[in-house]
């Protein structure tokens, strides 16, 4: 599966295309098993996602799980309360999250396909803290660790690559 994944470095860090996992039916089986793995001893409520960080293997776990998914994504015509404003090296981003989808007192792991500079992740979590919902985890498929996501803005919450850039 790892020939799958294309890399293209960059002067700080990569992109990472994981595109054509989803394509191959066996390489998405196994990851997709590998995911579920990541999360099938959590006691949780809820799977969230970023639509910027990929919903594959989220919706994949989700199904097999029989979670509820939860989407947050950036849309200004839906723009509801809490709304999270950030920049990237690719522009402005706002995220936000469908009303009454998520409740407080709810405990939540968020899976994304690919980590790289994590504030869109970081951005859900900030959501769902202010909507009293405890994010537990958080696992990805392939993490750029060029960006350290997982120190500066993730440190508090237990995250779980299946790849490391480095590694592939």
């Amino acid at each position: 599966m790892e020939e799958l994944i294309r890399i293209r470095k960059g002067n700080a860090h990569c992109t990472i295309d994981v595109s054509a996992v989803m394509k191959d039916e066996k390489s998405f089986a196994e990851a997709s098993e590998y995911m579920y793995g990541m999360f099938e001893r959590e006691v949780f409520d809820v799977i969230i996602c970023v639509d910027s960080a990929g919903t594959y293997f989220a919706d994949a776990v989700s199904k097999r799980m029989n979670k509820k998914l939860v989407c947050m994504w950036d849309d200004p015509k839906q723009c509801q309360q809490p709304v999270v404003s950030y920049s990237t090296h690719h522009g402005e981003h706002r995220l936000t999250v469908p009303p009454g989808s998520l409740a407080g007192g709810q405990r939540a792991v968020i899976i994304a396909d690919v980590l790289s500079h994590g504030k869109d992740i970081q951005a859900a979590v900030r959501i769902a803290e202010a909507l009293n919902v405890k994010v537990i985890k958080i696992g990805v498929f392939t993490e750029d660790t060029g960006f350290n996501a997982r120190k500066k803005l993730l440190k508090h919450i237990p995250l779980e690559s299946m790849f490391l850039s480095e590694d592939l």
